[in-house]
């Protein structure tokens, strides 16, 4: 396990860094400034949890919170699932469970990032609501294309960003949904939505873009 004590701290200068370990304890400050910051569990399978969501690797809230990154990526193609609670510290952070087996869930209470980018094998599951404060907000819940994973949304669930809304993948949703993109909303080429209710796509200064066929 890698740990870092309370009142001590790492410093990069700006450079990457990237920690493998079996668990993380982030009790003190990691700062690679504008470097990318890459946590990776190093069994294969492992479960990750972001906030209070369960995995056996875990990153808390206020541990997130002891993170200073350009970009802080979590994951890779052999992690389990990534399963995210409550997060209200989350910086710029790409979140990947690309392994053919593995999902994303957002799970019971909303979470918060400045900006944020899921890419998952085998779906995406908002079952929670999902904001992004200052950059974009990206979902792919099928990076393998292997046409097994999608995007489920609950009902009542919205997905929001000051930035702009990008959907890779298919989506479906159990109920009333809202897609909401600051600067715009963007569905990839082919990408078919399945709505269970009323389904809001809406953006403040920007357009709805389909680069293809989208089927609704």
């Amino acid at each position: 396990n890698f740990t870092i004590a309370s009142g001590k701290k790492v410093l990069t200068s700006d450079n990457s860094l990237s920690i493998t370990g079996g668990n993380i304890s982030l009790n003190g400050l990691l700062d690679s400034g504008t470097g990318t910051t890459t946590l990776l569990a190093s069994k294969d399978g492992t479960t990750i949890g972001l906030g209070t969501g369960a995995g056996t690797f875990s990153v808390t809230d206020s541990e997130l919170g002891n993170v200073t990154a350009g970009n802080l990526i979590i994951g890779d193609a052999n992690n389990g699932d990534i399963s995210v609670d409550g997060v209200t510290n989350g910086g710029t952070t790409t979140l990947n469970a690309t392994k053919s087996t593995s999902k994303v869930t957002f799970a019971n209470n909303a979470s918060t990032f400045n900006a944020l980018t899921v890419n998952a094998g085998n779906g995406i599951a908002a079952n929670a609501a999902v904001t992004t404060d200052t950059g974009n907000l990206t979902f792919d819940g099928d990076s393998d294309n292997s046409g097994a994973g999608n995007i489920s949304l609950a009902n009542g669930i919205a997905l929001t960003t000051v930035g702009n809304l990008v959907l890779n993948s298919g989506m479906t949703t159990s109920g009333d949904a809202s897609l909401n993109g600051g600067t715009g909303v963007t569905l990839a080429n082919g990408v078919n939505i399945t709505s269970g209710g009323a389904l809001t796509l809406g953006t403040t200064s920007g357009s709805i873009n389909a680069q293809g066929a989208v089927t609704v």
